[in-house]
């Protein structure tokens, strides 16, 4: 692959050398439909054309722009139109792409699709470079059929770039952090006045009361636990002016609020996770730690 195709993802639609690209190979959008073995059909719309071997895929930002989200190299027959990036060739083994890339792969997958000859495709090795995530495809040999290059999200090369700027704020971080303020506006406050009034309707036999209440004594016990220790490890974090230890107890904590939620019927619903996401926005100013452009550091562990 020349360096122009490999340099268009996150590339909006409109750039001059996207708009090369497309011309180029006449890559157009185009409807394909799909043929499988049991006489099943899938119609599809992509960016690609028929007689070569790459498709674009596109997607919007924030900003509403379309812009390339990722490109495929699939072979026609066996053969390529395109080179494939960092020198690799179809066939590399898998030891081979390791070397070429010079990076071990984030994680490996089992396609679903089961073939019982070692020529089809039947693995699957993501790999991670220069801000994008590389989709290497083996077949039962563990030797390379085609790829896929993805670009990083917007909220992801955000974080990366917030990573950067953690390191460097030992001055902004508060010594003597005191979460006392915070800890009155705790979201448990309002969960507990709660629970109070559905058993004040229980006892007055109102129509109000709900029987399978989302809230539980157990459930509010647990969660100040968890901010009891959630606490202590960021008190522990800013005593050493350790931005990126701050990062992970949020972490820390965010993953622990999943298990619990997941535990107990997924009691955070849309009024609980908007208290628990300002509650959180404020232990963190606490901290002094500055959040560039308002990002929302919790999404990437957030399940509820």
């Amino acid at each position: 692959m020349n360096t122009d195709i490999l340099s268009i993802v996150g590339q909006p639609l409109q750039s001059p050398l996207v708009s090369k690209i497309l011309q180029e190979f006449d890559i157009k959008l185009r409807k394909k439909t799909f043929y499988y073995d049991d006489g099943d059909t899938l119609e599809s719309e992509g960016w690609y054309n028929t007689l070569t071997d790459l498709t674009i895929d596109f997607e919007h930002n924030t900003k509403g722009d379309k812009i390339v989200n990722e490109i495929t190299i699939d072979p026609i027959d066996g053969k390529l139109s395109v080179a494939l990036p960092y020198g690799l060739q179809l066939k590399d083994t898998a030891e081979t792409i390791i070397t070429k890339l010079d990076k071990k792969p984030k994680s490996k997958e089992k396609s679903i699709m089961i073939s019982k000859s070692p020529e089809d495709y039947q693995y699957t090795w993501w790999f991670e470079k220069d801000h994008q995530r590389i989709l290497t495809a083996l077949n039962g040999r563990h030797e390379l059929l085609w790829i896929r290059i993805k670009s990083f999200s917007q909220h992801e090369l955000q974080i990366l770039e917030l990573k950067k700027d953690l390191k460097l704020q030992k001055d902004n971080i508060n010594l003597s952090v005191n979460f006392y303020e915070v800890l009155k506006k705790s979201p448990c406050l309002r969960w507990i006045d709660s629970l109070k009034e559905n058993e004040k309707f229980r006892k007055s036999k109102s129509e109000d009361y709900i029987e399978d209440f989302w809230f539980t004594e157990p459930i509010i016990e647990s969660t100040e636990a968890l901010i009891t220790e959630y606490f202590e490890k960021l008190t522990k974090a800013c005593s050493k002016r350790n931005g990126i230890q701050i990062y992970n107890v949020v972490k820390w904590f965010v993953k622990n609020l999943n298990t619990l939620n997941n535990r107990n019927n997924g009691f955070i619903e849309t009024l609980e996770r908007d208290e628990l996401g300002v509650f959180i926005d404020q232990t963190i100013k606490l901290t002094g730690l500055k959040i560039k452009n308002d990002i929302d550091i919790t999404e990437e562990w957030r399940e509820w």
